[in-house]
């Protein structure tokens, strides 16, 4: 595990300037709740044939307590086959949470939607990962930290069918590729895995 590169951080926040990621990390969950409650309530449209630069997000109180910075646009790089789409997930953000947890993040432009309107735009990222069938799992503990929670969602199934224990070991072993290819700094999340 490396670290997270603060200039970045104070790049986006100029106002964590002098202030170690790893105190961030370890308040950033006091805001999960707001935070979360307002990625579960951001309602978007978007094409199914083109990936846009920016998406609209409709705005309702929820969303503008802790308006998301970014969408992310997860994918993998499984080859398709002549004629198919890419299978895309979009997954809304607050930039600051990844940033101060994965030390392999791409740079994100700049973000700051307002929450004045009906409406606010958010920039459209797109992010390459091994395992974008259990980047919910990965994005949902960034952002709450809850080991209780993450553990439950990757005890093994109560079977002895082999194919869903090959097929739950697949998604830990997704899970672990995923967290190893965005740099994540958490020992916590290394250990439960």
């Amino acid at each position: 595990m490396g670290e997270v590169d603060a200039s970045l951080l104070v790049e986006a926040y100029p106002d964590l300037a002098g202030i170690p990621a790893e105190y961030l990390r370890d308040h950033l969950p006091l805001s999960a709740p707001c935070m979360c409650a307002a990625l579960k309530a951001v309602q978007t449209t978007a094409s199914t044939s083109v990936l846009p630069k920016e998406l609209q997000t409709l705005m309702n109180d929820t969303v503008a307590a802790a308006c998301p910075t970014h969408m992310l646009a997860v994918y993998n790089d499984a080859p398709v086959a002549f004629g198919m789409k890419r299978h895309v997930s979009l997954f809304p953000i607050h930039d600051i949470v990844l940033r101060a947890h994965c030390a392999n993040l791409p740079a994100f432009a700049p973000s700051h939607p307002s929450t004045s309107s009906s409406h606010a735009a958010v920039p459209v990222v797109p992010l390459r990962i091994p395992s974008p069938e259990t980047f919910s799992l990965l994005h949902g503990y960034l952002y709450t930290q809850h080991s209780p929670s993450f553990l439950a969602a990757l005890a093994p199934p109560c079977a002895s069918d082999l194919l869903q224990l090959a097929t739950h070991a697949s998604k830990i072993h997704g899970l672990w590729r995923n967290a190893c290819a965005l740099g994540v700094v958490d020992a916590q999340l290394y250990e439960i895995i």
